[in-house]
């Protein structure tokens, strides 16, 4: 989503363009496009394929080491009634071409839109495990806001730092209660969709590992002494022989095994708060978020 509002990843894509004086942009309808039918499907964390194939590669192969286009403005829409991508070569303000870049596949939301509807309840779903999960974890006031993006199909759940019980996840007993919170989203899916779950399960897992394992390392987690690691010194990389990776994954399935049960423990004592949730979200339907405030209503009406 960072991307689309301030288009950052365009410098880097197209940086060979930008050594030859070429400035591009999206327009409205190209990040729109972006928005709605990409990030919707495939989650934002995937929209960069997309802009790979439909921008960055048409216009290399357009305009890159052509001397006409030096030091000129590229501007990409998206012309939604002929599916493709569009865009505007301008010289100081002045249009001097125009050209179709690449043609666009109808998105399977506008044939089917129950598949919309299904990504959105999901999305509304995963993040209300995460949530639930903190806030029977760390307190009222814990969950700051729960965000969704690109009409309910993709989003995150943040945690309020200035909230009473918080602490950074490298001590002993919040830990991993940390891990539980990540593990939250994916489990909700499976347990009351009974079914895939979405793309970010995947992120949740990598950052539960990497939590996991950083709290082994640095011996914050008492259950579980440290492990003594060595580096090279020229390299500064891990020195690890095959008893040290056995016991860092021993110790590292320990604190992943418990948290895992503690946010499935968590998730089934409260399904009728995360049902609840979910129908907050869908019900709100100027963003599909809610407000710290607006989920500490639905925790006081069912409780937790």
């Amino acid at each position: 989503l960072e991307w689309l509002r301030d288009e950052k990843f365009l410098p880097e894509a197209l940086k060979l363009l930008q050594e030859d004086g070429v400035t591009v942009k999206l327009g409205d309808s190209a990040k729109e496009f972006f928005r709605k039918e990409q990030i919707a499907i495939r989650g934002g964390r995937w929209v960069r394929d997309k802009v790979e194939v439909l921008v960055e590669a048409p216009l290399n192969a357009w305009l890159l080491g052509v001397l006409q286009y030096r030091n000129t403005d590229v501007l990409v829409e998206f012309d939604a009634p002929n599916r493709a991508m569009k865009a505007k070569v301008s010289r100081n303000g002045v249009v001097i071409e125009e050209k179709i870049i690449a043609k666009v596949p109808r998105a399977r939301s506008e044939v089917h839109p129950e598949v919309k509807a299904r990504t959105r309840m999901a999305t509304h779903i995963h993040a209300a495990g995460h949530a639930v999960v903190m806030r029977a974890l760390f307190g009222e006031g814990s969950v700051d806001r729960i965000v969704t993006f690109g009409g309910g199909d993709g989003g995150w759940t943040e945690m309020a730092t200035d909230a009473v019980g918080h602490e950074p996840y490298l001590t002993t007993q919040k830990g991993p209660f940390r891990v539980a919170m990540m593990l939250g989203g994916h489990l909700a899916e499976k347990l009351f969709l009974k079914g895939n779950t979405s793309n970010g399960a995947s992120s949740d897992f990598a950052r539960a590992r990497s939590s996991s394992l950083t709290m082994i390392i640095d011996g914050s987690v008492l259950s579980e002494a440290p492990v003594s690691l060595l580096t090279d010194p020229k390299t500064g990389e891990l020195l690890l022989s095959d008893s040290m990776k056995r016991e860092l994954e021993h110790k590292q399935g320990a604190i992943m095994g418990f948290s895992h049960r503690l946010a499935t423990w968590i998730l089934k004592n409260n399904a009728e708060l995360i049902t609840a949730t979910a129908d907050a979200m869908e019900a709100n339907q100027a963003d599909f978020s809610l407000s710290k405030d607006q989920f500490e209503e639905v925790v006081k009406k069912i409780g937790i």
